[in-house]
């Protein structure tokens, strides 16, 4: 059974999803002596600086683990009520959110939505020059909250305006798009800069972040690549196993693994020796549900859908083999059951996109 599949959704979800919930909800705290209102704050240790507006300064700095990751939150005020809250939250559990939800529709996007609860709206920003999604919610405590979501290559930022100790009326007013304390909010997100390293780091994960092809010589084959998958994995050939590679979104809950195998076996004789040689191992049952003959650069290969169960999990694998004389590829695309929905869109266009390397489309 694949590594890392095993895993409960809401075990994984769960710190990304409380910390969201929870960003708008920061207490206000007594001002600290050492800032000065409208000033530059730079933090190196989290690597970013900022210009504070005049009557901003910052009230509080507590770094905690929750659920294993590192969390820290950095606040200021305006003392009139409103709170900017910077938050970084280093793994394990922080990749899930751009990893597994939504993935289909908006794989040509650079973003998959957010799931955080009350949300009322989405758009694309930039933060320091980097690409981040802005989000509109309601949340339990003030009314509504701005959240900035920045997502690097194994860890999250978040830069959150919200509302303090009043009551709904005035939270609605100087929460408002246009008033004086939004307008300086603004003025923060556009004098934040991420600094060296933690900039090139970001920079890195960016660039991942775009939809793009992944080619193998030695296996003979190309495939897309979605925003964020990258090898996870790579097993050279020996004389008992084939080469392959497998892609992922590291995080989240599907992977997709790339076969080139040298046998005599024939096509049918193929297929059916490699459907057993996964699915044989103890205590693991199987079926094939769908099989459908399919054409790809000059050969004729097979397109299955199979279902198993290991370990009490069920899984789902999209499959393609083809064969070419002694020379066999498969394609495996693989998840477990509870995430189909987000990923059969993504593996859908990723066996679509497969090309054999060399052979006429």
């Amino acid at each position: 059974m694949p590594k890392g599949l095993k895993a409960s959704a809401t075990l994984h979800l769960r710190p990304l999803v409380l910390a969201l919930a929870t960003l708008g909800s920061t207490p206000l705290a007594t001002a600290s002596p050492q800032q000065t209102p409208g000033e530059e704050y730079v933090n190196r240790n989290e690597g970013f600086r900022l210009l504070l507006p005049p009557g901003w300064r910052k009230v509080e700095e507590t770094t905690k683990r929750t659920e294993g990751s590192l969390r820290t939150d950095i606040s200021f005020e305006d003392g009139k009520g409103l709170l900017v809250t910077i938050v970084h939250v280093l793994p394990p559990g922080t990749l899930e959110g751009r990893c597994r939800f939504r993935q289909g529709p908006d794989v040509n996007g650079m973003w998959p939505s957010i799931t955080m609860p009350g949300a009322l709206s989405e758009e694309d920003i930039l933060l320091s020059a980097l690409p981040a999604r802005k989000v509109i919610s309601n949340s339990p405590g003030p009314s509504r909250v701005w959240t900035i979501i920045l997502f690097g290559q194994r860890d999250w930022w978040s830069l959150v305006l919200s509302a303090g100790a009043l009551n709904e009326e005035e939270r609605e007013r100087i929460l408002a798009s246009g008033s004086p304390g939004y307008e300086q909010f603004q003025q923060i997100l556009s004098s934040f800069q991420f600094l060296e390293p933690v900039l090139g780091r970001l920079r890195t994960a960016a660039a991942t972040a775009k939809e793009r092809f992944y080619s193998n010589d030695r296996l003979g084959i190309k495939i897309l690549l979605p925003p964020y998958w990258e090898v996870v994995e790579e097993k050279p050939q020996t004389s008992s196993k084939p080469l392959a590679v497998s892609l992922a979104c590291p995080g989240g809950f599907g992977q997709v693994t790339l076969v080139r195998e040298i046998s005599g076996a024939t096509p049918r004789g193929y297929i059916d020796a490699a459907i057993k040689g996964m699915f044989s191992h103890e205590r693991e049952e199987y079926r094939v549900e769908v099989e459908e003959q399919i054409t790809r650069s000059g050969m004729v290969g097979a397109k299955l859908t199979v279902r198993h169960k290991a370990d009490n999990y069920w899984f789902r694998h999209w499959m393609l083999i083809f064969s070419s004389g002694k020379e066999h590829f498969r394609v495996v695309a693989l998840t477990q059951e509870e995430f189909v929905d987000g990923y059969q869109p993504t593996f859908q266009r990723m066996l679509d996109s497969v090309e054999f390397l060399g052979r006429k489309p």
